[in-house]
């Protein structure tokens, strides 16, 4: 088994920080630190949903910024 550092180093981490980041997130939505919903599909259905949230407020700016280069 590899060390942290190690697996860092190497790139098989790469995609942490952005796993982090989205959790934090999500986290920042929670009214006193709790769930939203109770039950853990529920709990599944909030966080699919705010997946779909933060992936579409992507594509959209995405595609924003793509028009304006576009215009240019």
């Amino acid at each position: 088994m590899r060390s942290l550092g190690a697996a860092v180093a190497s790139g098989s981490c790469a995609h942490r920080g952005d796993a982090e980041s989205v959790n934090r997130a999500l986290e920042d939505t929670l009214y006193l630190n709790r769930a939203h919903s109770e039950g853990h599909l529920r709990q599944t259905a909030d966080l699919l949903g705010f997946a779909l949230m933060v992936n579409s407020l992507t594509l959209a700016r995405h595609r924003a910024r793509e028009a304006v280069r576009a215009a240019a």
